[in-house]
């Protein structure tokens, strides 16, 4: 188990090397390496203790976050946490960049369960959904949650968050609207 994590990790850490600086074998692919490899290795972006707040059918709720800003981080997202605490999650933010609704999102390297909600450029919940963890060695292997509909931003929970506390499609982000732009 212990050897099957170490393995996990550190392909991880490969794909994202690759990702990011490419198969270069020059003078940029050597620069890039100095630069992305202590990033590498860094854990994953801790909760900030931002606080959102969804406005629904029975209220509103409020929801503490950690804040995916960068690439690195929206790469990395949630995968290897083994839990999250209650009403903690991920807002993953583009900086106002309208994504494509066929962008999507996989569970690769992620060990438990969450709720995704794709935010749209009103503010609203376009489509959401419950994704169990990928087992598999290869990404490819994983299943990817699109919307179909364009979005501004994307919230992670904990599987099965979104159903106790009645968060659904057409809901609107409320408090914390402007980490989008």
């Amino acid at each position: 188990m212990i050897t099957r994590r170490i393995h996990s990790f550190i392909n991880k850490r490969i794909f994202l090397f690759r990702h990011a600086c490419g198969k270069r074998h020059t003078a940029v692919g050597f620069i890039c390496a100095f630069i992305m490899l202590p990033l590498l290795f860094a854990v994953n972006a801790e909760a900030e203790g931002t606080r959102i707040a969804f406005k629904t059918n029975t209220g509103t709720e409020w929801v503490e976050v950690a804040l995916a800003t960068t690439p690195y981080q929206r790469a990395m997202g949630l995968m290897e946490q083994t839990h999250l605490p209650p009403g903690r999650g991920m807002l993953f933010v583009y900086e106002g960049e309208i994504q494509p609704g066929a962008a999507g999102y996989w569970m690769f390297h992620t060990l438990i369960p969450l709720d995704i909600a794709f935010i749209g450029p009103d503010s609203r919940i376009v489509k959401t959904f419950t994704m169990p963890p990928c087992h598999a060695d290869n990404p490819s292997d994983c299943p990817v949650y699109r919307p179909g509909k364009p979005y501004l931003g994307v919230l992670e929970m904990p599987g099965g968050y979104f159903a106790q506390h009645a968060i659904h499609e057409g809901d609107t982000l409320g408090e914390g609207r402007n980490l989008l732009d």
